[in-house]
C-alpha cells in the first residue's frame, strides 16, 4: 500500500516531532542514499494511510521512534519535549544493546518480548513497529544482501510469530493492527 502524501496541514500538525527527529538524525543516511528523516517520515504515511484516527501521539511516537537507538536524542528529551506516553512509546521501540554473551536471535526476542510488553498499556507500540519493518522491506533493495537476507529471516521467524500471537491481545486498533500484520504478510512473502 503506497504511503499517502503529508499535507501542508499534516506538516503543520506535526513540524515539533519532525524537527525533533530531524535534529536527532543530523548527517545519517538511509542506504538509500537519501537522509534519515525520509524514514520515520515513510512510518508515519504508512501508519496514517491504514488508520488516520489514531491517537494523536502515535503518530509523534512513530516520527521519533529511531532517534534514541539511532539517533542522538535520549528517552528524558522526548519526554521533556512531548510528554511521558510518547517517550515510553519511543523507550518501547528502543532495541537496547546486546549484552556480551546473548545470541543475536535470543536479543532479538527480548527486544520483541519488550515492546509487546509495553503494547498492553501503549496499544500502537506494535502498530508503529509494523510500520517501521514494512517500511524497512520496502527498502531492503538498497542493503547488502546478508542484510536483507537477516532482516527477511527475522521478520519470517520472529516477528510474524509474535505479531500473530499477539493479535488476540489487541483489543484496541483491531483493523489497523490486522492490516498491518497483512501488509508484513505479504511483503515478507513478496521475497519469497
Amino acid at each position: 500500500m503506497p504511503a499517502a502524501p503529508l499535507t501542508v496541514s499534516d506538516y503543520l500538525t506535526y513540524r515539533d516531532a519532525i524537527a525533533f527527529a530531524r535534529s536527532a538524525h543530523a548527517g545519517q543516511k538511509r542506504a538509500d542514499g537519501r537522509a534519515y528523516l525520509s524514514h520515520p517520515l515513510a512510518v508515519l504515511q504508512i501508519l496514517r494511510s491504514v488508520s488516520p484516527s489514531l491517537p494523536y501521539l502515535a503518530y509523534i511516537a512513530a516520527l521519533m521512534h529511531d532517534t534514541v537507538e539511532d539517533g542522538q536524542a535520549t528517552v528524558q528529551q522526548i519526554r521533556d519535549a512531548f510528554g511521558d506516553e510518547a517517550a515510553d512509546a519511543v523507550a518501547a521501540l528502543t532495541r537496547p544493546r546486546r549484552p556480551k554473551g546473548i545470541g543475536i536471535l535470543e536479543h532479538e526476542q527480548t527486544y520483541l518480548d519488550q515492546m509487546a510488553a509495553a503494547n498492553e498499556q501503549i496499544p500502537y507500540v506494535l502498530l508503529i513497529k509494523m510500520a517501521d519493518r514494512l517500511h524497512n522491506l520496502e527498502t531492503a533493495h538498497f542493503c547488502a544482501p546478508a542484510y536483507r537476507q537477516v532482516l527477511l529471516d527475522e521478520t519470517a521467524s520472529l516477528y510474524l510469530p509474535l505479531l500473530e500471537r499477539e493479535e488476540p491481545h489487541q483489543t484496541r486498533y483491531t483493523d489497523t493492527y490486522r492490516t498491518l500484520l497483512n501488509l508484513l504478510e505479504q511483503s515478507v512473502e513478496s521475497y519469497r
